[in-house]
């Protein structure tokens, strides 16, 4: 919940600066997305927000978020999945120890799973079409459409298991192989997808300039591809005439 906190506040908070220096983070944004061997050239005129004077920090709450950015939209349904999320995995386990009905454990342990789910398998498509374009595209080369690839695969695994262990809690005994094999196999697999988008989270946050996917030569002389990030802008050419 902390995180997907974070996540909405973060694209929010990109409006805060003012109209030249957002304009300056759209063109870049808008650019290297599409073409990550444009990002070196356009990082020099990015303003660094930690040396602004205008630039105050993050606003941790607001009650008018912009829903026309697609950013802001997908963080804002990726909070609410979570907190959704939430309450079955602290309801389930009482309710089983105090003999609740099979009607409220559906809704408050099985939808509760399904309804976020769905949500989280949204926000992965969503962020996929946006690094890409449009909802159909594939942008292969950017690590940021990879982490909406994985979150998604991780929604559909979380999908799954309230969907396949159903049947066993509506009919107990009859279908503990569905359960077992499907139903924890699927959460296992799911939970391993969020994991790999993390660490790709992780690594493109932590890079100061925009990474992607490029085609070069490896180490032993074949062709393949790896990550890569400009580590400095380059310099500026001087006309020696």
């Amino acid at each position: 919940r902390i995180g997907s906190h974070v996540v909405r506040v973060q694209p929010i908070d990109w409006k805060r600066l003012d109209p030249t220096e957002e304009a300056g983070y759209s063109k870049v944004a808008k650019q290297d997305a599409i073409d990550p061997a444009t990002a070196a050239d356009s990082l020099q005129n990015i303003p660094n927000p930690s040396t602004n004077p205008s630039y105050q920090g993050y606003r941790w709450w607001t009650w008018t978020p912009d829903l026309r950015h697609i950013g802001i939209f997908n963080a804002l349904v990726f909070f609410i999945a979570t907190i959704l999320f939430f309450l079955p995995a602290c309801l389930w386990y009482p309710m089983g120890e105090n003999g609740a009905s099979l009607a409220g454990t559906i809704f408050w342990v099985y939808v509760l799973q399904i309804i976020p789910s769905i949500g989280f398998i949204y926000v992965g498509l969503a962020s996929m079409a946006e690094v890409s374009g449009s909802w159909t595209g594939l942008d292969l080369g950017s690590i940021g459409w990879w982490i909406g690839f994985f979150n998604m695969l991780g929604g559909w695994g979380f999908l799954l298991y309230p969907v396949l262990f159903l049947p066993e809690e509506v009919d107990p005994g009859n279908h503990g192989d569905l359960a077992k094999w499907g139903a924890a196999f699927a959460t296992f697999w799911g939970s391993c997808f969020f994991w790999v988008a993390g660490i790709l989270e992780c690594i493109e946050f932590s890079n100061e300039h925009p990474i992607g996917l490029s085609s070069a030569p490896n180490t032993k002389g074949g062709d393949g591809y790896m990550l890569s990030a400009s580590s400095s802008p380059p310099a500026a050419e001087t006309d020696e005439n």
